[in-house]
């Protein structure tokens, strides 16, 4: 039974990387797959990790099932162990950015037949790429991501509360939420894409994605086009985010003043950084909604649910970290003005307990939940410092980019 948490506000190293992959060549012969003559609809419960939706995958005519990540910022990934154990060889190579920026290489190949439910689905492109990292962070062993290229032509409904998933071959559903018009990118895997404004003049792409299990992500070009003081704009020390293949090379938190979403207008929102040329509508937003995706007409809908409201600071340690190969949990950035900065704490430094629990045997995932959960307020952590004698720390989180600032007539008046 994978473990559920109940919130994650930022998901630091890795998680990042699962989604929004950019492909540098066409791919495009594989993002097409045959349906059975009667395709069949399906209802399936999934589990959750964090804000991230691990439904169960059988492969061919094996009765095995495989936790796969859905992902609807990306293309299907099988794991390269997986793909070994099965047979799948690529066909071709190809290069691909993550979220990070980073480039790495994918082997592009099909899958003769993939089911979700009662749902088959053949001919499947897939890239093969070695999960194990992610795997380890999420504390499952991750076999794939399913993608946009296996739901094509269907109309799929997911609610999080529920954790129900519905996958449907009748494409009329009542539209009574809030309906975004979307199109689709080949090189961004087919992500739905919306075009979006930031305070009401720098316009952006963001795509629905959800493999990305924070609220908002906006690319990092965009920082110096919106020219915000500290009360906006936190730069980190030290790296926060990362791909799948590769560290971000720098990252901040951003506070725009507003965001028009299609019909939606937000207000002052805590978002992360990327280095994309899209931004991302994440998980820990679309949970707050049941969603319905109408790919035959390039619809999306979501129905609010009662706990709809969105941040509007960032709010925990401030510590961005990893486990190194042996374990241990090593900080890898701070933000600027968090608790972790006031304690003294820096790059390099390493955590071996929270609250009397080895760190060592507990996945990532467990400290960003216990990093940022509300209720468990002050954490006490032992820390070693460079390879120095340990030290016990009491660190109370707090809230970062808060609302210090007085509104303006015309804020006051939206």
């Amino acid at each position: 039974m994978i473990r559920k948490l109940r919130y994650i506000a930022f998901i630091i190293i890795f998680l990042t990387g699962l989604s929004s992959c950019r492909f540098t060549t066409d791919i495009h012969p594989y993002l097409h797959h045959s349906f059975t003559i009667d395709p069949r609809p399906s209802e399936l419960r999934f589990d959750l990790i964090g804000n991230m939706i691990i439904m169960k995958v059988r492969i061919d005519d094996d009765d095995s099932l495989y936790n796969f990540l859905f992902d609807t910022g990306a293309f299907t990934i099988i794991d390269k162990s997986l793909a070994d154990d099965l047979g799948i060889i690529p066909e071709k190579t190809t290069i691909v950015r993550g979220s990070a920026g980073s480039p790495g290489f994918t082997g592009l190949t099909r899958i003769d037949k993939m089911s979700v439910g009662e749902t088959e689905v053949f001919s499947v492109g897939a890239g093969i790429i070695d999960l194990s990292g992610i795997a380890t962070t999420l504390g499952i062993h991750l076999h794939g991501i399913i993608g946009n290229n296996f739901f094509d032509g269907f109309t799929i409904t997911w609610n999080y509360v529920s954790e129900t998933f519905r996958i449907d071959t009748v494409h009329d559903p009542v539209e009574d939420g809030i309906v975004f018009s979307f199109r689709q990118d080949l090189l961004t895997s087919n992500a739905p894409r919306i075009s979006t404004l930031i305070d009401k003049v720098t316009a952006v792409d963001m795509i629905f994605d959800t493999g990305f299990d924070g609220l908002i992500s906006l690319p990092a070009n965009l920082i110096g086009r919106l020219q915000y003081d500290t009360t906006r704009l936190l730069k980190a020390t030290g790296v926060m985010t990362g791909g799948l293949f590769g560290n971000s090379p720098a990252d901040w938190l951003i506070k725009p003043r507003y965001l028009q979403l299609g019909p939606m207008k937000l207000k002052d929102v805590v978002c992360t950084s990327n280095h994309m040329d899209v931004g991302l509508i994440g998980g820990a937003f679309l949970k707050m909604t049941e969603t319905t995706i109408v790919y035959p007409e390039r619809k999306l809908i979501m129905r609010p649910l009662k706990n709809f409201g969105v941040k509007q600071s960032y709010f925990g340690t401030g510590i961005g970290g990893y486990k190194d190969p042996s374990g241990n949990f090593i900080i890898s950035g701070i933000w600027p003005g968090s608790p972790a900065e006031k304690a003294g704490l820096k790059p390099g430094d390493e955590i071996t307990e929270v609250n009397d629990t080895p760190v060592k045997e507990r996945h990532e995932m467990w400290f960003w939940y216990i990093n940022t959960d509300k209720e468990v307020n002050p954490l006490k952590l032992k820390i070693v410092r460079r390879g120095a004698s340990e030290e016990l720390l009491l660190i109370h989180k707090e809230h970062l980019l808060k609302n210090i600032y007085e509104p303006t007539e015309e804020e006051n008046d939206e």
